[in-house]
């Protein structure tokens, strides 16, 4: 339908998690069990995105716009182009 408006909810899908014992540039990838628990709380919340949104650099106010992009940028996958010719 032409001049019909998309309304578009934001998501973030996990695909996977690597558990690792190596330590990496900032040190091991141990979680506790309470780490754990707090994560799995996190995600289960209502409005993840905003949430990890105003996170990042909470000492700055504004640039919702900004804490967005950089939020898709350290979350985001690859690009992918479907079937039907969608390209996500």
């Amino acid at each position: 339908h032409k001049g019909a408006v998309a309304i578009r909810q934001p998501y973030i899908r996990v695909v996977g998690l690597e558990d690792t014992n190596e330590a990496s540039s900032r040190g091991p990838a141990n979680f506790t069990p309470d780490e754990e628990e707090e994560f799995k709380k996190f995600a289960g919340g209502q409005d993840v995105y905003s949430n990890i949104c105003t996170k990042i650099a909470p000492s700055i106010f504004g640039h919702e716009d900004v804490k967005k992009a950089v939020a898709c940028l350290l979350f985001g996958g690859s690009r992918k182009s479907l079937p039907d010719g969608v390209k996500l």
